[in-house]
């Protein structure tokens, strides 16, 4: 993915740039550390710690983007009727696909009475991107198309924003 190599790179570039800026002052403090220490450290405790890179990604819940880096490492992931819009919109903004047709796919076959409100409502966390407004627009069709849904499930029509001059039935 394009973005989040991106967004990797940034982080490395930021963490260089305090390291470098820092460094003086670390061989200083290295420097007296060494002069105060009268032992040898054991070779466990002189081994050097794994550069970390911290990413923040605010856009997402964090079981979707860990679902989504669950997709990149193995190549499969479960999605359920709570996530998968997150998983439709983290797989199109991380250009991942396959994922985001898949997660279509399945989005599609959560039109059911028993698993739209769970659909609906992990839909409306991401409200603010264009996939969830088109997958919304299929909720609101299929919902004109079968009235009864609504009788069935009356929690539906309170979580589905609609405009002014939409009607649901």
């Amino acid at each position: 993915s394009r973005l989040m190599y991106q967004m990797i790179l940034r982080s490395q570039q930021s963490t260089n740039t305090v390291a470098k800026e820092t460094s003086t002052i670390k061989r200083g403090l290295k420097s007296v550390k060494q002069a105060l220490s009268r032992k040898k450290a054991s070779p466990k405790t002189m081994r050097p710690s794994p550069d970390k890179v911290t990413i923040e990604v605010k856009d997402f819940e964090v079981g979707v983007f860990e679902r989504l880096m669950r997709y990149i490492h193995c190549g499969v992931v479960a999605v359920d009727p709570r996530t998968v819009a997150g998983m439709i919109n983290a797989a199109k903004m991380f250009e991942f696909p396959d994922l985001h047709d898949a997660c279509w796919e399945f989005a599609i076959e959560c039109m059911r009475p028993d698993t739209l409100p769970l659909m609906v409502e992990g839909a409306t966390l991401y409200s603010q991107f264009k996939e969830t407004r088109k997958l919304m627009q299929k909720v609101i069709s299929y919902l004109g198309d079968t009235p009864d849904v609504i009788q069935c499930c009356p929690e539906i029509q309170s979580l589905i924003p609609l405009r002014s001059d939409e009607f649901m039935c």
